[in-house]
């Protein structure tokens, strides 16, 4: 794929700027100049269907391949949705998969029907585990693919990705990480040795909580290959004007990306000296499990933490604090300039990492782009509740 420069160009003509994006195409039907026409543009693979990509699609393509390091770039409708097509392309009767134990839980839900329906094997690893042990723990199962969360769903456990990698191709597995923490900014995943990284570009990348897309990536064509073959087959197919609309606000995701870390890390170190609070999870903490493989193969943390209170807090007050924010909108996905709250009561799966909160609330925040002071006397005016 060739990789074009994301840049703001100046129109000196018209007299104003633009970003470097195509007008907005919508269509279903291509029309041909004549039959000899058509034959050739599909003979080179080119568009001629609505559902093969538009020039929106393709231009979306190009842009995120320079954030990822990628040569090749699937869209899809949505992050989970990425998800699942790798499993529907690699995954056959009876296989195996390695996943981890803090696994996002749509995405568990999603290869637990693959068991049901398909009798696919799911084994379970601690996200921590060493290469030694996973060797002797997992070598005798003939495992297709392993999947990572980098780091995990809601506890935020970074995993030790170099055991991962290197038991991956002595094995000759297929590695899919979700890569959304760090956006593709964070961490390199195709250039660390993974196979095929995930994005839900509905986060970082469209970066206003109003549109919902996923892509994979690789720079294995063999595996590209299968894949587009697999999205084409199951007709999955993306929006022109979504893809314009990521496309707008690319030229401002790193640094985006950059001031939701910076100002979730200040709020988290003024966190730390909150007594209600028992536990910080994210891997910039110390504390955090993972921190060291964080440390060691991240370049930045994220916009996004959990916190668990002490033991004496009950339910009822954790609810209350949570009501009472008045900043923090209580809802889902995250990425945009607002910040979020949720609460989680049950988490799917036995977290090796956290069994002794299992019974635990767990209130996961998302730091926007507001005035620091403003989100701060927010949650010091909530924890008085408490």
């Amino acid at each position: 794929m060739k990789r074009k420069t994301l840049i703001i160009k100046r129109n000196s003509k018209k007299g104003f700027l633009y970003t470097y994006t195509k007008p907005f195409y919508k269509f279903s039907t291509v029309i041909f100049k004549n039959f000899y026409d058509f034959k050739k543009k599909e003979k080179k693979k080119l568009i001629t269907y609505g559902t093969q990509g538009n020039p929106n699609s393709n231009e979306l393509c190009n842009l995120i391949s320079l954030y990822t390091k990628s040569k090749y770039v699937i869209l899809n409708q949505s992050g989970l949705m990425s998800i699942f097509l790798c499993y529907f392309c690699f995954l056959k009767y009876g296989d195996y998969i390695l996943i981890p134990d803090n696994l996002y839980k749509p995405n568990f839900l999603t290869i637990l029907s693959f068991k049901k329906k398909y009798k696919v094997n799911i084994l379970l690893y601690n996200p921590l585990i060493k290469y030694k042990i996973l060797k002797k723990k997992y070598s005798k199962y003939n495992i297709k693919i392993i999947f990572v969360e980098a780091p995990g769903s809601i506890t935020f456990e970074t995993p030790n990705l170099d055991s991962i990698i290197k038991f991956s191709k002595k094995k000759k597995i297929i590695t899919i990480i979700d890569n959304t923490f760090s956006a593709g900014i964070g961490l390199k995943a195709l250039k660390m040795g993974f196979d095929i990284e995930i994005q839900a570009l509905t986060k970082y990348y469209s970066g206003n909580n109003d549109v919902i897309m996923g892509a994979i990536m690789t720079n294995n064509k063999k595996l590209y290959k299968k894949l587009l073959i697999s999205n084409q087959n199951i007709g999955s197919y993306v929006d022109g004007n979504d893809c314009s609309l990521i496309i707008r606000n690319l030229p401002t995701l790193k640094y985006r990306y950059k001031k939701h870390e910076k100002n979730a890390i200040k709020i988290m170190n003024w966190l730390k000296k909150e007594k209600k609070i028992k536990f910080i999870l994210n891997p910039y903490i110390k504390k955090s499990p993972g921190h060291k493989n964080w440390k060691k193969n991240f370049k930045y943390t994220s916009g996004i933490f959990s916190i668990i209170f002490k033991k004496k807090i009950s339910k009822k007050n954790i609810i209350k604090f949570i009501n009472n924010l008045k900043l923090f909108s209580i809802g889902y996905s995250w990425g945009g300039a607002k910040s979020l709250v949720m609460l989680y009561e049950r988490i799917l799966l036995k977290r090796c990492n956290f069994f002794k909160y299992k019974k635990r609330l767990i209130i996961r925040f998302f730091i926007g782009l507001e005035s620091l002071n403003d989100i701060k006397k927010d949650i010091k005016k909530s924890l008085k509740i408490l």
